[in-house]
């Protein structure tokens, strides 16, 4: 096909493809369009990012947006000062040596003939043939599509459907000889690949799909960046020890060739931002059955004796739908003469009609319901107008999945009165299933194997303790068994960045580097939008510093301590010694002659609550858990409290009220939420604008030099009768886990429900008699009817 002395320019899989079945070709050199690109414009290394980041003062992922943007950036002045920034930022890298022009490529191209080898036309393509066609020969080659075929679309009416039809059809392929290896998967997304890993099992067939996690959130490269240290050789060597299998061998691996790249800097400390940013965009190395059912994408090449199932051919799924989001808008791009959003969206269901004309054996499959809401068709088929029907599905092929359908079935028949053919069909065939015979009583497990389990030590918290108090059986699940996966989303991520420069910052701090250090640290991946939605919130942060810095102006505690951390020995129970662990966000104190007065702060940017009446039931015990351990600090021996606080980082819930500015309303905020101490010359020092407070919220002294009705406060006795509750259930807690008991008794007090956000709901099967319903208590009868006058001991809400 290819002439000698020629270069091929395709896409990966092409190459890949071509460089198998042409093992002896000689004076042909295949490129893939982006490595064409860094020979044809410019290359770079990882210097180029590192340089950027420091000069630029960004975050790796922004510097290489920055890069991929440069190609078609001239040496001219535009009309936009996005481009104009991208000039400077190119004759920048270029004076420093750190973006390479190959120009002895451009002179090697001149003998050599180009073959454009199966790639969709674009912009960007046409301008790079028309520049190849200056200096040499230029053939565009495209493999005939199959347009004699015409293939059907399977309809379903859920993905589960769906799956379970390709199940029973490639059972039906192997069962008439095809090798199990020559059947392919395309077009899957996470939420197929979860289906097909549950479903596929169950009909025995053996898959091999694509890993879509990092090795960043694998066990080794977690303990790789908790043992990290300016010589990376004693963290090499430490690490050693965590390799326990060949995956995380090959992790090891992947992580020295990461440090590796940046052996141009001698300070590891300085490129650790970089190297967190390439661990976090590497793929797991993907373990491969040989004899089995492989995904591939659908660019690739599949020839006569391959049989390709296409799944989710649904809108908006494939052909890949862009919107106006990228860091060079359409507005920019008109200016470059490069792609627009429609053009990009029509050259991708172009590419996608061509593929699919070139599958010899292709299956097409979608579903008419996405997570409850109506599906459509692939707009593709507009142009394919292939016939859509509804195939009869074949279960044959499973019957530990017919088992489990059929159960499926009774309970739409036993809930709804539904009745299908397909239940009467399979409750004649499998007529002793197991229905309904489930308990869901926790039926409890031996202490002793408990123990042992946990080699003897117990460690709590106050949010393992709150999930224990919340419901035992939910604890089981997530402290014991493990069973929680916690998937970090925006505003976690976001909570965890303000944490963090509010921990680290002093007065001459950097804000802007802490933030990035925050960034590039969090373990969540942010995707373009949200990376850009993060510098409007950067504005917030400075907001927050200004505002506590004003605050610091009315108290006399300046000293402060950040995420404290602070352990307690806790031995009611000698066979199973345990440690109650907390880090208090903040911790403002001054040290006197002959005491210590100090003042306890939580930032807070997720809803929450402070309810005092809870506590005999070990709930909403955050706040007062800190009192508690605050009196078992060393440092800090019998220290007065001037109170304990929530500070609202960052609230989405602000209303005007026609009275104050949205400004005030956020500094309003800001103020702190929670309870005082009501002697005031303990108060007075934390804060002495306690008349008309400048820093806790509704705090006020009225015309009779009480404190207003709005204001919170405890006496000391009170503090002491709530940290004395909070050690108490610590205890009853630690003796109850100890013993193993975890039933499924899940607290409802008032309109507190243990269950609302419960991620563990459908284990359970909690029914009504499982549910353990409590009076609501008056706050007199917690603190045993100290005499002070307490006001307004409603919920506290944050954000």
């Amino acid at each position: 096909m290819f002439d000698n002395n020629s270069i091929i320019i395709t896409n990966n899989s092409n190459k890949k493809q071509l460089l198998k079945q042409n093992k002896q070709l000689i004076n042909i050199k295949i490129y893939t369009l982006q490595e064409f690109y860094k020979s044809f414009y410019f290359d770079y290394n990882k210097e180029a990012i590192y340089y950027i980041t420091k000069a630029y003062k960004i975050i790796p992922e922004i510097a290489q947006i920055y890069l991929n943007n440069l190609y078609y950036i001239e040496d001219k002045q535009y009309k936009n000062d996005k481009l104009n920034f991208l000039v400077t930022l190119k004759k920048d890298l270029i004076s420093n040596n750190l973006i390479r022009v190959n120009k002895l490529f451009l002179d090697k191209l001149k003998n050599k003939k180009i073959v454009i080898y199966n790639l969709q036309s674009t912009k960007e393509l046409d301008l790079l043939i028309s520049k190849l066609k200056k200096i040499t020969m230029v053939e565009i080659i495209n493999d005939a599509s199959k347009d004699d075929k015409k293939n059907n679309i399977y309809e379903f009416n859920s993905q589960e459907e769906e799956i379970v039809y390709v199940a029973n059809e490639i059972c039906n392929l192997v069962n008439n000889n095809i090798l199990i290896n020559n059947i392919y998967l395309t077009n899957l997304n996470n939420d197929t690949r979860k289906l097909i890993k549950r479903i596929f099992p169950m009909f025995n067939i053996p898959i091999s799909l694509v890993d879509q996690d990092t090795i960043y959130g694998t066990f080794i490269c977690t303990k790789f960046l908790e043992l990290y240290e300016n010589d990376l050789t004693n963290t090499i060597e430490k690490l050693k020890q965590y390799i326990t299998d060949e995956k995380s061998e090959r992790v090891f691996e992947i992580i020295i060739n990461t440090i590796n790249n940046y052996s141009f800097i001698d300070s590891k400390e300085e490129v650790k931002e970089l190297i967190i940013n390439d661990l976090k965009n590497t793929k797991l190395p993907i373990t491969d059955i040989k004899l089995s059912v492989h995904e591939k994408t659908i660019d690739n090449p599949f020839n006569e004796n391959e049989y390709v199932f296409l799944l989710s051919f649904n809108q908006g799924i494939i052909p890949t739908i862009y919107k106006d989001e990228d860091y060079l808008t359409d507005i920019d791009k008109k200016e470059l003469d490069i792609s627009l959003t429609v053009d990009k969206n029509n050259n991708a269901k172009e590419e996608t009609i061509g593929l699919l004309r070139r599958i010899p054996n292709l299956t097409i499959t979608y579903s008419n319901n996405k997570n409850g809401e109506e599906a459509l068709v692939s707009n593709v088929n507009e142009s394919l107008n292939y016939e859509i029907i509804k195939p009869q599905i074949n279960y044959n092929h499973s019957n530990i999945y017919n088992n489990i359908k059929l159960a499926s079935l009774l309970d739409e028949y036993y809930k709804y009165g539904t009745k299908s053919e397909l239940l009467t069909i399979l409750n004649n065939t499998y007529q002793n299933i197991p229905y309904n015979t489930y308990d869901n009583k926790y039926t409890g497990i031996n202490k002793t194997y408990l123990q042992d389990y946990l080699n003897h030590k117990l460690k709590l918290s106050y949010s393992r303790l709150n999930i224990f108090y919340n419901c035992p059986f939910y604890f089981y699940l997530n402290s014991i068994l493990k069973l929680n996966k916690t998937d970090q989303n925006f505003a976690n991520a976001i909570g965890n960045i303000f944490h963090y420069v509010l921990e680290k910052r002093k007065e001459d701090s950097d804000v802007e580097e802490l933030w990035n250090e925050a960034i590039n640290i969090s373990t969540y991946e942010f995707n373009i939008e949200e990376l850009f939605l993060l510098k409007k919130l950067k504005k917030e942060i400075y907001f927050i510093i200004e505002q506590i810095n004003n605050q610091e102006k009315f108290t006399n505690l300046h000293n402060e301590l950040h995420e404290q951390e602070v352990n307690v020995k806790i031995n009611v129970v000698p066979e199973m010694p345990t440690i109650f662990n907390g880090k208090i966000d903040k911790i403002k104190y001054k040290e006197y002659d002959d005491q210590t007065i100090l003042s306890i702060i939580d930032y807070k940017t997720g809803q929450t609550e402070i309810k005092l009446d809870l506590l005999p039931y070990g709930l909403s015990m955050q706040l007062p858990t800190y009192l508690y351990l605050v009196k078992h600090m060393d440092r800090f021996n019998n220290a007065d409290i001037a109170g304990f606080y929530l500070q609202i980082i960052l609230d989405k819930e602000i209303k005007l009220d026609g009275k104050h500015t949205y400004e005030e309303l956020k500094k309003k905020k800001l103020l702190l939420q929670g309870y005082s101490n009501s002697d005031i010359d303990i108060l007075k020092e934390f804060d002495s604008s306690y008349m008309d407070s400048n820093i806790i919220a509704s705090l006020k002294i009225n015309k009779n030099n009480d404190f207003s009705s709005n204001s919170k406060i405890l006496s000391p006795k009170q503090m002491e009768i709530i940290s004395d509750m909070v050690e108490q259930k610590i205890e009853e807690g630690t003796i109850s886990i100890s013993n193993a008991e975890f039933p499924i008794s899940p607290k409802v007090v008032g309109s507190k429900n243990a269950c609302q956000y419960c991620p563990f709901i459908d284990i359970c099967f909690r029914s009504n008699k499982d549910i353990n319903e409590l009076p609501p208590l008056k706050i007199e009868e917690v603190l045993g009817g100290e005499s002070n006058e307490l006001h307004d001991w409603s919920t506290i809400s944050n954000r």
